[in-house]
Protein backbone atom coordinates (compact mmCIF):
# COMPACT_ATOMS: atom_id res chain seq x y z
CA UNK A 1 0.00 0.00 0.00
CA UNK A 2 1.66 3.23 -1.12
CA UNK A 3 1.92 6.37 0.98
CA UNK A 4 -0.39 8.33 -1.31
CA UNK A 5 -3.10 5.77 -0.50
CA UNK A 6 -2.61 6.09 3.25
CA UNK A 7 -2.58 9.87 2.79
CA UNK A 8 -5.86 9.62 0.87
CA UNK A 9 -7.35 7.46 3.60
CA UNK A 10 -6.24 9.85 6.34
CA UNK A 11 -7.47 12.86 4.37
CA UNK A 12 -10.91 11.28 4.14
CA UNK A 13 -10.83 10.44 7.86
CA UNK A 14 -9.84 13.99 8.84
CA UNK A 15 -11.81 16.23 6.45
CA UNK A 16 -11.57 19.98 6.71
CA UNK A 17 -7.92 19.98 7.76
CA UNK A 18 -5.01 21.66 6.00
CA UNK A 19 -2.03 19.32 5.61
CA UNK A 20 1.36 20.95 6.08
CA UNK A 21 4.52 18.89 5.53
CA UNK A 22 6.86 19.31 8.50
CA UNK A 23 9.57 16.76 7.79
CA UNK A 24 10.26 14.09 5.20
CA UNK A 25 12.80 11.29 4.89
CA UNK A 26 13.04 8.19 2.73
CA UNK A 27 10.31 6.21 4.51
CA UNK A 28 8.95 8.69 7.06
CA UNK A 29 6.97 11.88 6.69
CA UNK A 30 5.45 14.13 9.33
CA UNK A 31 2.48 16.44 8.73
CA UNK A 32 0.77 19.09 10.81
CA UNK A 33 -3.03 19.10 10.46
CA UNK A 34 -4.54 22.54 10.94
CA UNK A 35 -8.16 23.63 11.14
CA UNK A 36 -8.78 27.36 10.60
CA UNK A 37 -5.05 28.01 11.02
CA UNK A 38 -4.81 26.26 14.39
CA UNK A 39 -2.76 23.03 14.71
CA UNK A 40 -4.98 20.16 15.83
CA UNK A 41 -3.03 16.97 15.06
CA UNK A 42 0.36 15.73 13.96
CA UNK A 43 0.53 12.72 11.66
CA UNK A 44 3.63 10.55 11.33
CA UNK A 45 3.52 8.18 8.34
CA UNK A 46 5.89 5.29 7.74
CA UNK A 47 5.77 3.86 4.23
CA UNK A 48 8.73 1.49 3.62
CA UNK A 49 10.14 1.03 0.15
CA UNK A 50 12.75 -1.73 0.54
CA UNK A 51 11.89 -5.36 1.20
CA UNK A 52 13.60 -5.43 4.60
CA UNK A 53 11.89 -2.23 5.76
CA UNK A 54 8.55 -3.56 4.50
CA UNK A 55 8.91 -6.78 6.49
CA UNK A 56 9.95 -4.92 9.61
CA UNK A 57 7.16 -2.38 9.53
CA UNK A 58 4.58 -5.03 8.66
CA UNK A 59 5.50 -7.32 11.56
CA UNK A 60 6.11 -4.54 14.10
CA UNK A 61 5.05 -1.06 12.94
CA UNK A 62 7.35 1.68 14.18
CA UNK A 63 4.36 3.88 14.81
CA UNK A 64 2.78 1.22 17.02
CA UNK A 65 5.89 1.06 19.18
CA UNK A 66 5.89 4.85 19.49
CA UNK A 67 2.20 4.93 20.38
CA UNK A 68 2.87 2.39 23.13
CA UNK A 69 5.79 4.45 24.49
CA UNK A 70 3.75 7.66 24.47
CA UNK A 71 0.98 5.95 26.44
CA UNK A 72 3.46 4.54 28.99
CA UNK A 73 5.23 7.86 29.42
CA UNK A 74 1.96 9.72 29.84
CA UNK A 75 0.86 7.22 32.49
CA UNK A 76 4.15 7.78 34.37
CA UNK A 77 3.68 11.54 34.38
CA UNK A 78 6.18 12.45 31.65
CA UNK A 79 4.65 15.23 29.49
CA UNK A 80 4.10 13.92 25.94
CA UNK A 81 1.46 14.43 23.23
CA UNK A 82 -1.70 12.40 23.56
CA UNK A 83 -2.23 9.55 21.10
CA UNK A 84 -5.37 10.12 19.03
CA UNK A 85 -5.27 7.33 16.46
CA UNK A 86 -3.15 4.61 14.89
CA UNK A 87 -3.71 3.27 11.36
CA UNK A 88 -2.25 0.31 9.49
CA UNK A 89 -2.67 -0.19 5.76
CA UNK A 90 -0.59 -3.12 4.58
CA UNK A 91 3.05 -2.40 5.40
CA UNK A 92 2.36 1.33 5.83
CA UNK A 93 1.32 2.77 9.18
CA UNK A 94 0.49 6.14 10.68
CA UNK A 95 0.40 7.64 14.17
CA UNK A 96 -1.89 10.58 14.89
CA UNK A 97 -1.15 12.63 18.01
CA UNK A 98 -2.88 15.67 19.42
CA UNK A 99 -1.02 18.90 18.76
CA UNK A 100 0.48 20.80 21.68
CA UNK A 101 -0.69 24.35 21.07
CA UNK A 102 0.62 26.91 21.59
CA UNK A 103 4.12 25.45 21.63
CA UNK A 104 7.62 26.91 21.53
CA UNK A 105 10.57 24.84 20.26
CA UNK A 106 13.06 24.33 23.07
CA UNK A 107 15.99 25.42 20.88
CA UNK A 108 14.50 28.95 20.87
CA UNK A 109 14.94 29.22 24.64
CA UNK A 110 18.06 30.61 26.33
CA UNK A 111 20.96 28.12 26.26
CA UNK A 112 21.10 27.86 30.06
CA UNK A 113 17.39 27.09 30.24
CA UNK A 114 17.69 24.52 27.46
CA UNK A 115 20.43 22.71 29.38
CA UNK A 116 18.47 22.73 32.65
CA UNK A 117 15.33 21.38 30.96
CA UNK A 118 17.22 18.62 29.18
CA UNK A 119 18.86 17.54 32.46
CA UNK A 120 15.47 17.50 34.22
CA UNK A 121 13.95 15.38 31.44
CA UNK A 122 16.86 12.93 31.62
CA UNK A 123 16.38 12.54 35.37
CA UNK A 124 12.61 12.07 34.93
CA UNK A 125 13.07 9.38 32.28
CA UNK A 126 15.74 7.42 34.13
CA UNK A 127 13.96 7.52 37.48
CA UNK A 128 10.86 6.10 35.79
CA UNK A 129 12.80 3.29 34.11
CA UNK A 130 13.13 4.66 30.56
CA UNK A 131 16.19 5.02 28.33
CA UNK A 132 16.38 7.37 25.32
CA UNK A 133 18.90 7.12 22.48
CA UNK A 134 17.83 10.31 20.64
CA UNK A 135 17.94 12.94 23.37
CA UNK A 136 18.26 16.39 21.80
CA UNK A 137 16.48 19.75 21.96
CA UNK A 138 14.77 19.22 18.60
CA UNK A 139 12.56 16.57 20.22
CA UNK A 140 11.28 18.94 22.91
CA UNK A 141 8.78 21.82 22.93
CA UNK A 142 7.49 24.09 25.68
CA UNK A 143 3.71 24.20 26.16
CA UNK A 144 1.50 27.10 27.22
CA UNK A 145 2.71 26.87 30.83
CA UNK A 146 6.36 26.57 29.80
CA UNK A 147 6.40 22.86 30.61
CA UNK A 148 8.76 20.72 28.53
CA UNK A 149 7.09 18.04 26.38
CA UNK A 150 8.83 15.20 24.55
CA UNK A 151 7.62 14.82 20.96
CA UNK A 152 9.45 11.81 19.53
CA UNK A 153 9.31 8.62 21.59
CA UNK A 154 10.34 5.99 19.05
CA UNK A 155 13.89 5.76 20.43
CA UNK A 156 12.62 5.49 24.03
CA UNK A 157 12.49 2.04 25.59
CA UNK A 158 11.68 0.73 29.07
CA UNK A 159 14.46 -1.11 30.89
CA UNK A 160 14.20 -3.48 33.83
CA UNK A 161 17.03 -1.83 35.73
CA UNK A 162 18.79 1.46 35.07
CA UNK A 163 22.56 0.97 35.06
CA UNK A 164 25.59 3.24 34.88
CA UNK A 165 25.73 2.58 31.15
CA UNK A 166 22.24 4.04 30.68
CA UNK A 167 23.07 7.09 32.81
CA UNK A 168 26.36 7.74 31.03
CA UNK A 169 24.89 7.34 27.55
CA UNK A 170 21.84 9.55 28.19
CA UNK A 171 23.68 12.40 29.92
CA UNK A 172 26.47 12.29 27.34
CA UNK A 173 23.91 13.04 24.63
CA UNK A 174 22.94 16.21 26.50
CA UNK A 175 26.50 17.31 27.14
CA UNK A 176 27.18 16.72 23.46
CA UNK A 177 24.90 19.66 22.62
CA UNK A 178 24.87 21.86 25.74
CA UNK A 179 27.50 23.68 27.76
CA UNK A 180 26.91 22.40 31.30
CA UNK A 181 29.03 23.17 34.35
CA UNK A 182 30.39 20.51 36.69
CA UNK A 183 28.05 21.87 39.37
CA UNK A 184 24.98 21.58 37.13
CA UNK A 185 25.88 18.07 36.03
CA UNK A 186 26.62 16.97 39.59
CA UNK A 187 23.29 18.33 40.83
CA UNK A 188 21.35 16.44 38.14
CA UNK A 189 23.22 13.19 38.81
CA UNK A 190 22.50 13.58 42.52
CA UNK A 191 18.75 13.55 41.76
CA UNK A 192 18.96 10.04 40.27
CA UNK A 193 18.05 6.95 42.21
CA UNK A 194 21.46 5.44 42.76
CA UNK A 195 25.02 6.49 43.54
CA UNK A 196 25.89 8.48 40.42
CA UNK A 197 26.76 11.90 41.85
CA UNK A 198 30.52 11.39 42.08
CA UNK A 199 33.11 13.51 40.21
CA UNK A 200 34.57 10.32 38.70
CA UNK A 201 31.22 9.36 37.19
CA UNK A 202 30.73 12.90 35.84
CA UNK A 203 34.17 12.62 34.25
CA UNK A 204 33.14 9.41 32.47
CA UNK A 205 30.10 11.20 31.09
CA UNK A 206 32.21 14.06 29.75
CA UNK A 207 34.60 11.65 28.03
CA UNK A 208 31.62 9.86 26.46
CA UNK A 209 30.15 13.21 25.36
CA UNK A 210 33.39 14.22 23.66
CA UNK A 211 33.33 11.01 21.64
CA UNK A 212 29.71 11.58 20.65
CA UNK A 213 30.46 15.17 19.59
CA UNK A 214 33.46 14.14 17.51
CA UNK A 215 31.52 11.38 15.71
CA UNK A 216 28.51 13.67 15.18
CA UNK A 217 30.64 16.43 13.65
CA UNK A 218 32.63 14.00 11.55
CA UNK A 219 29.41 12.53 10.16
CA UNK A 220 27.97 15.96 9.37
CA UNK A 221 31.17 17.02 7.61
CA UNK A 222 31.26 13.80 5.59
CA UNK A 223 27.63 14.26 4.54
CA UNK A 224 28.42 17.77 3.31
CA UNK A 225 30.50 16.20 0.54
CA UNK A 226 27.51 14.63 -1.14
CA UNK A 227 24.00 15.59 -2.18
CA UNK A 228 21.93 15.77 0.98
CA UNK A 229 20.21 17.97 3.53
CA UNK A 230 23.19 20.35 3.92
CA UNK A 231 24.67 20.44 0.42
CA UNK A 232 23.51 20.08 -3.15
CA UNK A 233 25.91 18.50 -5.59
CA UNK A 234 26.77 20.10 -8.93
CA UNK A 235 28.63 18.05 -11.52
CA UNK A 236 29.63 20.07 -14.56
CA UNK A 237 32.15 19.90 -17.36
CA UNK A 238 34.60 22.18 -15.54
CA UNK A 239 34.20 21.21 -11.89
CA UNK A 240 32.42 19.19 -9.21
CA UNK A 241 30.96 21.32 -6.43
CA UNK A 242 28.95 21.11 -3.22
CA UNK A 243 26.85 24.18 -2.55
CA UNK A 244 25.08 25.05 0.70
CA UNK A 245 21.48 23.98 0.20
CA UNK A 246 18.69 26.58 0.31
CA UNK A 247 21.18 29.43 -0.08
CA UNK A 248 21.05 32.21 -2.72
CA UNK A 249 24.52 31.42 -4.09
CA UNK A 250 24.86 31.28 -7.89
CA UNK A 251 28.21 29.51 -8.10
CA UNK A 252 28.86 30.07 -11.81
CA UNK A 253 28.25 33.80 -11.52
CA UNK A 254 30.41 34.10 -8.38
CA UNK A 255 33.29 32.19 -10.01
CA UNK A 256 33.09 34.28 -13.17
CA UNK A 257 33.24 37.54 -11.20
CA UNK A 258 36.10 36.19 -9.08
CA UNK A 259 38.15 35.31 -12.19
CA UNK A 260 37.54 38.86 -13.50
CA UNK A 261 38.75 40.24 -10.15
CA UNK A 262 41.93 38.17 -10.33
CA UNK A 263 42.64 39.11 -13.94
CA UNK A 264 42.04 42.84 -13.35
CA UNK A 265 43.45 42.95 -9.79
CA UNK A 266 40.18 44.38 -8.46
CA UNK A 267 38.56 43.71 -5.06
CA UNK A 268 41.62 41.64 -4.14
CA UNK A 269 42.06 40.59 -0.51
CA UNK A 270 45.14 38.44 -1.01
CA UNK A 271 47.23 37.42 -4.00
CA UNK A 272 49.88 34.71 -3.67
CA UNK A 273 51.12 31.85 -5.79
CA UNK A 274 49.19 29.32 -3.69
CA UNK A 275 46.01 31.28 -3.03
CA UNK A 276 44.07 34.24 -4.40
CA UNK A 277 41.20 35.89 -2.50
CA UNK A 278 38.70 38.41 -3.74
CA UNK A 279 35.34 39.78 -2.69
CA UNK A 280 32.30 39.12 -4.85
CA UNK A 281 29.34 40.95 -3.36
CA UNK A 282 28.65 39.36 0.04
CA UNK A 283 31.03 36.47 -0.62
CA UNK A 284 34.71 35.82 -0.08
CA UNK A 285 36.15 33.58 -2.83
CA UNK A 286 39.46 31.80 -2.34
CA UNK A 287 41.12 29.82 -5.11
CA UNK A 288 43.91 27.32 -4.48
CA UNK A 289 46.54 25.81 -6.74
CA UNK A 290 46.71 22.08 -7.35
CA UNK A 291 47.79 20.01 -4.33
CA UNK A 292 50.72 17.65 -4.26
CA UNK A 293 50.05 14.11 -5.56
CA UNK A 294 47.91 11.94 -3.25
CA UNK A 295 46.89 15.00 -1.20
CA UNK A 296 43.33 16.32 -0.93
CA UNK A 297 42.53 19.60 -2.72
CA UNK A 298 43.23 22.59 -0.48
CA UNK A 299 39.70 23.97 -0.70
CA UNK A 300 38.27 20.61 0.38
CA UNK A 301 40.55 20.68 3.43
CA UNK A 302 39.42 24.24 4.20
CA UNK A 303 35.75 23.29 3.71
CA UNK A 304 36.05 20.35 6.11
CA UNK A 305 37.93 22.46 8.66
CA UNK A 306 35.37 25.25 8.33
CA UNK A 307 32.49 22.85 8.90
CA UNK A 308 34.29 21.17 11.80
CA UNK A 309 34.25 24.54 13.53
CA UNK A 310 30.75 25.39 12.30
CA UNK A 311 29.18 22.18 13.61
CA UNK A 312 31.00 22.71 16.92
CA UNK A 313 29.23 26.10 17.21
CA UNK A 314 32.43 28.12 16.77
CA UNK A 315 31.98 31.41 14.91
CA UNK A 316 33.24 31.22 11.31
CA UNK A 317 32.30 32.72 7.96
CA UNK A 318 29.07 31.23 6.63
CA UNK A 319 29.84 28.15 4.49
CA UNK A 320 28.89 28.74 0.84
CA UNK A 321 30.43 26.21 -1.51
CA UNK A 322 33.49 24.15 -2.35
CA UNK A 323 34.47 23.22 -5.91
CA UNK A 324 37.24 21.09 -7.39
CA UNK A 325 38.24 21.66 -11.01
CA UNK A 326 39.41 19.00 -13.44
CA UNK A 327 43.09 19.88 -12.86
CA UNK A 328 42.46 19.50 -9.07
CA UNK A 329 42.82 23.20 -8.39
CA UNK A 330 39.95 24.23 -6.13
CA UNK A 331 37.89 27.09 -4.75
CA UNK A 332 36.17 27.86 -1.44
CA UNK A 333 33.26 30.30 -1.19
CA UNK A 334 32.15 31.70 2.18
CA UNK A 335 30.21 34.62 3.46
CA UNK A 336 32.28 37.80 3.62
CA UNK A 337 33.45 38.80 7.10
CA UNK A 338 34.05 42.55 7.16
CA UNK A 339 35.08 42.64 10.81
CA UNK A 340 38.68 43.70 11.60
CA UNK A 341 41.43 41.25 12.53
CA UNK A 342 42.28 40.89 16.22
CA UNK A 343 45.87 42.15 15.84
CA UNK A 344 44.67 45.25 13.99
CA UNK A 345 42.11 45.99 16.70
CA UNK A 346 44.77 45.68 19.38
CA UNK A 347 47.27 47.80 17.46
CA UNK A 348 44.84 50.66 16.79
CA UNK A 349 42.14 50.60 19.49
CA UNK A 350 43.83 49.07 22.54
CA UNK A 351 45.19 52.32 23.97
CA UNK A 352 41.74 53.95 23.87
CA UNK A 353 39.84 51.03 25.40
CA UNK A 354 38.89 51.25 29.10
CA UNK A 355 40.73 48.70 31.23
CA UNK A 356 37.46 46.88 31.88
CA UNK A 357 36.80 46.45 28.14
CA UNK A 358 40.36 45.25 27.54
CA UNK A 359 39.98 42.50 30.11
CA UNK A 360 36.51 41.66 28.87
CA UNK A 361 37.88 41.12 25.36
CA UNK A 362 40.78 39.02 26.67
CA UNK A 363 38.47 36.84 28.77
CA UNK A 364 36.05 36.34 25.88
CA UNK A 365 38.92 35.20 23.64
CA UNK A 366 40.16 32.85 26.38
CA UNK A 367 36.71 31.30 26.72
CA UNK A 368 36.52 30.73 22.97
CA UNK A 369 39.92 29.04 22.79
CA UNK A 370 39.18 27.05 25.95
CA UNK A 371 35.88 25.89 24.48
CA UNK A 372 37.70 24.90 21.29
CA UNK A 373 40.29 22.82 23.13
CA UNK A 374 37.72 21.30 25.50
CA UNK A 375 36.18 19.62 22.45
CA UNK A 376 39.62 18.53 21.19
CA UNK A 377 39.49 20.89 18.21
CA UNK A 378 42.91 22.08 17.07
CA UNK A 379 43.68 24.99 14.73
CA UNK A 380 47.29 24.74 13.64
CA UNK A 381 47.65 28.46 12.74
CA UNK A 382 45.86 30.16 15.61
CA UNK A 383 47.36 33.63 15.26
CA UNK A 384 45.69 36.97 15.84
CA UNK A 385 45.65 37.69 12.09
CA UNK A 386 43.41 34.64 11.64
CA UNK A 387 40.85 35.87 14.17
CA UNK A 388 38.19 38.43 13.31
CA UNK A 389 36.59 40.55 16.05
CA UNK A 390 32.88 41.32 16.07
CA UNK A 391 32.09 44.12 18.50
CA UNK A 392 28.28 44.11 18.79
CA UNK A 393 28.00 41.62 20.36
CA UNK A 394 31.61 40.75 21.19
CA UNK A 395 32.58 37.55 19.40
CA UNK A 396 35.51 36.04 17.52
CA UNK A 397 35.54 34.39 14.09
CA UNK A 398 38.25 31.93 13.05
CA UNK A 399 39.82 32.03 9.58
CA UNK A 400 42.30 29.89 7.60
CA UNK A 401 40.67 26.54 8.30
CA UNK A 402 42.59 24.16 6.03
CA UNK A 403 44.47 22.69 9.01
CA UNK A 404 41.68 22.33 11.54
CA UNK A 405 41.00 18.92 13.05
CA UNK A 406 38.97 17.37 15.84
CA UNK A 407 40.75 14.42 17.42
CA UNK A 408 40.09 12.06 20.30
CA UNK A 409 42.55 14.08 22.39
CA UNK A 410 44.84 17.08 21.97
CA UNK A 411 48.36 16.72 23.32
CA UNK A 412 49.23 19.39 25.87
CA UNK A 413 52.16 20.45 23.68
CA UNK A 414 49.75 21.33 20.88
CA UNK A 415 47.50 23.33 23.20
CA UNK A 416 50.56 25.20 24.44
CA UNK A 417 51.58 25.85 20.83
CA UNK A 418 48.21 27.52 20.21
CA UNK A 419 48.54 29.65 23.35
CA UNK A 420 52.05 30.74 22.37
CA UNK A 421 50.82 31.56 18.85
CA UNK A 422 48.25 33.93 20.35
CA UNK A 423 50.73 35.36 22.85
CA UNK A 424 53.33 36.19 20.18
CA UNK A 425 50.97 37.57 17.53
CA UNK A 426 49.56 40.49 19.53
CA UNK A 427 51.33 43.78 20.36
CA UNK A 428 53.73 43.89 23.30
CA UNK A 429 51.71 46.76 24.76
CA UNK A 430 48.88 44.35 25.65
CA UNK A 431 49.31 44.12 29.41
CA UNK A 432 50.16 41.06 31.45
CA UNK A 433 46.89 41.56 33.33
CA UNK A 434 44.97 41.08 30.07
CA UNK A 435 47.07 38.06 29.17
CA UNK A 436 46.33 36.58 32.59
CA UNK A 437 42.60 37.33 32.16
CA UNK A 438 42.78 35.38 28.89
CA UNK A 439 44.38 32.36 30.59
CA UNK A 440 42.01 32.44 33.58
CA UNK A 441 39.05 32.23 31.20
CA UNK A 442 40.82 29.53 29.19
CA UNK A 443 41.62 27.36 32.22
CA UNK A 444 38.00 27.49 33.35
CA UNK A 445 37.49 24.94 30.53
CA UNK A 446 40.69 22.93 30.97
CA UNK A 447 40.88 22.80 34.78
CA UNK A 448 44.55 23.89 34.89
CA UNK A 449 46.14 26.37 37.28
CA UNK A 450 46.23 29.70 35.39
CA UNK A 451 49.35 31.00 37.16
CA UNK A 452 51.38 27.88 36.34
CA UNK A 453 50.14 27.95 32.76
CA UNK A 454 50.98 31.64 32.48
CA UNK A 455 54.58 30.97 33.53
CA UNK A 456 54.88 28.14 31.01
CA UNK A 457 53.43 30.15 28.13
CA UNK A 458 55.67 33.08 29.04
CA UNK A 459 58.75 30.84 29.13
CA UNK A 460 57.97 29.41 25.69
CA UNK A 461 57.26 32.87 24.29
CA UNK A 462 60.30 34.62 25.74
CA UNK A 463 62.77 33.83 22.94
CA UNK A 464 60.28 34.41 20.13
CA UNK A 465 59.70 37.58 18.18
CA UNK A 466 56.28 39.16 18.08
CA UNK A 467 54.79 39.58 14.61
CA UNK A 468 51.41 41.15 13.92
CA UNK A 469 49.62 43.13 11.27
CA UNK A 470 48.55 46.75 11.39
CA UNK A 471 46.67 48.78 8.76
CA UNK A 472 50.06 49.95 7.47
CA UNK A 473 51.63 46.47 7.24
CA UNK A 474 53.41 43.86 9.32
CA UNK A 475 55.11 44.92 12.55
CA UNK A 476 57.98 43.10 14.25
CA UNK A 477 58.64 43.52 17.98
CA UNK A 478 60.66 41.86 20.71
CA UNK A 479 59.72 41.65 24.36
CA UNK A 480 62.51 44.13 25.23
CA UNK A 481 62.34 46.35 22.19
CA UNK A 482 58.82 47.17 20.92
CA UNK A 483 58.02 48.77 17.57
CA UNK A 484 61.17 47.80 15.76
Amino acid sequence: MKQKNIREYLSSKYPGHTWILVHERSMRSVYRLERDGVPEYFVKIYDPSTLLETIRNFTRPRTLHEADMLARLRKCGVPVPGVHDHIRLGAASALVTRAIFPATPLHEAEPARQAAIMLDLAVALLNRGFFFTDMHAGNVVLDREGRACLLDAYEISPVRRITGHHVTALFAQILNSHDITDEGLGHALGMLEGDYGTPAFAGEIRIKALGLRRRYVKKRVRRSMRDGSFSREIRGDAYTAYVRRNGPLDLDEVLTRHHVNIANRTDILKYQEKTQLSTVGDYCVKTYKRPRPLCAPYAVRSWKGLLTLYFNHVCVAEPGAVAVFRDRSSVLVTGMLREPDLDEVLSTDYADLPVRDRRKMAAALGRMIGYLHSFNVYHSDLKACNIKVGRAPLRFYLLDTDRVEQARTIARSRRLRNLVQINTSIPVRVSRCCRMAFLKAYTAYTGEDPKSLFREVWRLSAKREIVYRTPSGDTLETWKCPLR
